[in-house]
């Protein structure tokens, strides 16, 4: 704060305490104080007119008392005048002098009482005239103390009434003859009191009016000190603020409602090449690239519109027609009115961010491709290990042979499992494992999984137990392969830490609201975990101790993507445990049922409850159940099935599948050969692998789609045959025209069981009736 304004502010403040209660109240006492010898002085006056009425010693004793009562009020007023009152004592002090001031005006209509007693109808207009006078001063401190005002006024007023009653009693009593001046001289005292009662309203009055001038005048006064400060702070902020914005390296654009630009700093030149004369009174748009995201600019010119903030990446168009992304902080300025004055756009260059962004986005496409070439290098081969050893397997085989052929599907399996292991977890890692909800048969789909893992465990020695409650739901929505992916990790864990007893899975439901609310506890007697560790199989690449790694292998990856999954899901997966007696692995899930299954919750006839041990066959429609090798015998008889692939392994394989299915097998070694076998005569069905020299797999297919589209022919079913298991790959097949999707390595049953799937289409029927 500036002198002046310090100095404006402490005679406002000053002013304001003068004129305060306790103010006004100090200011009585002084004043009245401070006047005592003037009024004595008049006393003095008046001691000469009461000389000439009475005796000396009369007059002297009239005249005391008067002054005695003043200097006595006058002593007390002065040392309350010395110190402020607190407000909390004003009222009791008010009182107090209020009370002085009637005693003090009692003296002085006593001294008038002896003079008319004295003098007699001589001197009643002057004894009058001296109430007047007294009243007049009283009437002039109203302002400042009210009550001691108003307390002489009544004191004074009864006596002046009091006077003229009795002069009124002796002129009926005597007749006015009697004395004639009595009426002559209460005209003139009301006259003169009229005259004063005018005089003081007036008196009154001016002095509120320059209060209120001098109070307006002070504040003013302060209010233009505080203007003026705050002035030349705006002044010096605003040149601060200037020289900030002009050295800053951000651009900075200030423009008008309507867009055009009227401010722009040396930021703004040195990023986008332009001169301030070269953009003043353009407007903004001039500075978007043609190319420039659509969104991005509406939702900046709707901030504009709305007078709102927004913050947008935008790509602008510089001097030279180059691009520079900028990320636009837009900031509307509002002016004492409320309305908009301006808007100030603060862009800075985030070339950098974006690069870092394409370079990152690049590292994943070529993660996603080195990922998609490991997958389509390991399964290839891993397609022929595994394929053979199951397809060796019937043959016939001593026990150690078998043993072997064993040992080779199993650590296949194990391989394919880690695997399928680093491609989910990288899936997750880059946000891209989706989860797709759809109808799906829920004990077909918990069965399955029980049905796989079975002979796994009975190969341990350990019983595999499944119960089913009777209220379980047909059909729900969900994802059924994430569902069987979770139940899979964790009843083969459950089978990898379990030397002897059983794996138990046990599935409760509660049906509310039309969702089931699930809760599968898969149950084992193995090893158990450490209460200290159970978070940490959680953890990625994470196992229980580094002695569990060592013994039963794996790559800590299972119990961390299922987790996940179930999360994605909106369920959860965790775990309890007791270190050298088992644990349980605790699933819940939320899946809604499907509206158009209406035995959707109703419970299961007691026949169909499932026992310990190994379940009754689940009478439920889904996918197709595998066949028995002897039942494949003759299956596809009558059928043509071309096979295209260019890995001769691959084709030995399938050949030996297919061999006692009785179709027909074609082969072809590329893309190109593939759609000249459709052509010389359309086949039932096409196992096309993905990628072939010349020609890939859906190259291939969009061709023989197009031929069929042109012929107005039936859609062959095309079922791709790939070791690229991403979740792009099968979008791709989709998008070729591909009716369905085979991952390698394949498995006999899931061949046959996709085939017989195929099998209900009509072109397949059709060619099966010709046949």
């Amino acid at each position: 704060m500036t002198p002046q304004t310090e100095a404006a502010r402490h005679r406002l403040e000053m002013y304001q305490i003068r004129r305060s209660p306790e103010g006004r109240f100090a200011a009585y006492c002084a004043g009245r104080a401070k006047h005592f010898v003037s009024r004595q002085i008049v006393t003095g006056f008046c001691l000469v007119a009461f000389l000439h009425i009475g005796s000396l010693q009369t007059t002297l004793g009239a005249l005391a008392v008067v002054v005695t009562a003043d200097a006595f009020e006058c002593l007390l007023l002065y040392r309350l005048s010395l110190r402020r009152p607190m407000p909390d004592r004003l009222p009791m002090l008010q009182g107090f002098t209020a009370l002085l001031g009637a005693v003090q005006a009692f003296s002085l209509v006593f001294a008038v009482v002896v003079l008319v007693e004295m003098g007699g109808a001589n001197v009643r207009a002057l004894a009058a005239v001296i109430c007047l006078a007294a009243t007049f001063d009283a009437a002039l401190l109203y302002p400042l103390h009210p009550a001691a005002a108003l307390t002489r006024i009544m004191t004074l007023a009864i006596a002046l009434g009091a006077l003229f009653l009795s002069a009124f009693w002796d002129a009926s009593q005597l007749g006015s003859a009697s004395d004639p001046r009595f009426l002559p001289d209460l005209v003139a005292v009301f006259l003169l009191g009229m005259t004063l009662l005018a005089f003081t309203r007036h008196m009154l009055r001016a002095r509120s009016r320059n209060e209120a001038r001098q109070a307006l005048a002070l504040e003013n006064a302060y209010q233009l000190a505080v203007s003026a400060e705050l002035l030349e702070e705006s002044r010096g902020m605003a040149t601060r603020l200037a020289a900030v914005a002009e050295e800053v390296s951000d651009s900075i654009i200030v423009s008008d409602t309507a867009g055009c630009i009227t401010w722009v700093n040396h930021g703004f030149s040195a990023l986008m090449g332009y001169a301030p004369g070269d953009v003043l009174g353009q407007h903004i748009s001039m500075l978007n690239m043609q190319d420039a995201d659509p969104d991005a600019v509406e939702t900046l010119m709707m901030a504009r519109r709305d007078a709102r903030p927004e913050r947008v990446q935008v790509r602008n168009r510089r001097k030279d027609g180059t691009g520079v992304w900028v990320e636009t902080s837009l900031t509307p300025i509002f002016d004492s009115e409320g309305a908009v004055s301006s808007i100030i756009s603060v862009e800075r260059n985030i070339e950098h961010i974006k690069a870092r962004e394409e370079a990152l986005a690049e590292a994943g496409r070529l993660k996603q491709a080195f990922l998609a070439t490991v997958s389509h290098e390991l399964r290839t081969p891993m397609n022929g290990i595994i394929g053979n050893a199951e397809m060796l397997l019937e043959t016939d085989l001593d026990a150690e042979q078998s043993a072997m052929v064993r040992t080779i599907g199993g650590s296949g399996e194990a391989l394919l499992i880690i695997v399928n292991d680093i491609l989910d977890f990288s899936a997750l890692e880059a946000g891209r494992l989706s989860v797709s909800p759809a109808p799906f048969h829920l004990r077909a789909c918990i069965g399955g999984v029980a049905d796989l893992m079975r002979p796994v465990a009975a190969r341990k020695g350990v019983s595999c137990v499944l119960q089913l409650p009777p209220n379980l739901p047909h059909r729900l929505r969900g994802d059924a392969g994430r569902v069987r992916q979770i139940l899979s990790n964790l009843i083969g864990n459950a089978i990898k830490f379990t030397d002897k007893g059983e794996v138990r899975v046990v599935v409760s439901c509660k049906v509310e609201d039309g969702v089931a609310h699930l809760k599968i506890d898969v149950q084992d007697t193995g090893i158990g975990i450490a209460p200290d560790k159970l978070e940490r199989i959680f953890e990625s690449f994470a196992q229980a101790d580094a002695e569990i790694a060592g013994r039963f292998g794996g790559t800590g990856l299972g119990l961390s993507i299922s987790r996940q999954l179930a999360e994605a899901m909106g369920g959860t997966l965790t775990a309890t445990s007791t270190e050298g007696v088992g644990s349980v692995f605790h699933l819940d899930l939320a899946l809604p049922l499907c509206a158009d299954d209406v035995d959707a919750a109703m419970p299961l006839p007691e026949t169909a409850l499932p026992h310990a041990g190994l379940p009754e066959p689940i009478d439920d429609p889904g996918p197709t159940r595998p066949l028995s090798p002897a039942a494949e015998t003759g299956v596809f008889a009558g059928w043509r099935i071309l096979i295209a692939d260019d890995n001769p392994a691959n084709r030995r394989l399938l050949e030996a599948m297919l061999r006692q299915s009785g179709a027909r097998l074609d082969f072809a070694t590329n893309g190109h050969e593939a759609v000249a076998a459709y052509l010389d005569g359309p086949p039932d069905a096409v196992l096309m692998d993905m990628r072939m020299p010349e020609l890939d797999g859906p190259g291939a297919a969009r061709q023989i789609r197009a031929e069929e589209a042109a012929r107005g022919a039936r859609a062959v079913p095309i079922l791709a045959l790939t070791a690229n298991a991403m979740p792009e790959d099968r979008a791709a097949c989709a998008e070729a025209g591909m009716t369905g999707f085979l991952t390698k390595p394949v498995r006999r049953a899931e061949l046959f069981a996709t085939l017989m799937r195929e099998a209900s289409l009509p072109v397949a029927a059709d060619r099966r009736a010709e046949a």
